[in-house]
């Protein structure tokens, strides 16, 4: 295993984008409909790095950015083209609950095309596994070597701290593309 991560969406795993409305501090919108949306997704550290999704500003999330600590954000490239046309959206403020709560951007990456190899890459925030509530539910990992060994393996892991918990649906990435292409 060379990384692994949490998140609540895997690319290309047939969902459908999210549409939350947020707003950025310092502007205003004629009314709550006029504020933009964006998908919004989970993900742990190492998230970026295991999918091989680049930074292009800022940095990625770390152990540091848990429940007690500064709220923070990572935006794709199509939300800072798009909100912040050309400017620098890193120490920006955004909110999603009516500016009760105010999170810093900290980092922007590359696009992933998560709904469809043919779509554009939509505008996505994403929050850090600590600081969103609760579990995510979707493992990610990295490895060399057999996918179904490794299977059997993490599996194995998993049951040996929780033998209870569900283990469903484990797929490469490869799998889900292949999926994903095989209706076209």
């Amino acid at each position: 295993v060379t990384g692994a991560a949490i998140t609540n969406g895997i690319p290309l795993a047939g969902l459908q984008p999210g549409q939350t409305r947020f707003q950025v501090q310092g502007r205003t919108y004629a009314s709550p409909e006029e504020r933009p949306t964006a998908d919004v997704r989970v993900a742990s550290p190492r998230f970026f790095d295991t999918l091989n999704v680049p930074i292009r500003r800022g940095r990625a999330f770390s152990e540091l950015d848990h429940e007690d600590a500064p709220q923070v954000v990572i935006i794709n490239e199509a939300l800072a083209r798009r909100e912040w046309d050309g400017r620098d959206p890193i120490g920006a403020e955004v909110s999603a609950d009516n500016g009760q709560t105010w999170l810093t951007v900290v980092g922007v990456v590359a696009d992933v095309k998560t709904f469809g190899l043919d779509r554009d890459a939509v505008a996505q925030v994403y929050r850090p596994l600590r600081q969103s509530g609760g579990l995510a539910g979707r493992v990610l990992v990295r490895m060399n070597g057999n996918a179904t060994e490794a299977a059997g393996i993490i599996r194995q892991a998993v049951h040996a701290i929780d033998p209870d918990l569900p283990i469903e649906n484990v797929r490469t990435l490869d799998e889900i593309r292949d999926t994903y292409l095989a209706t076209p």
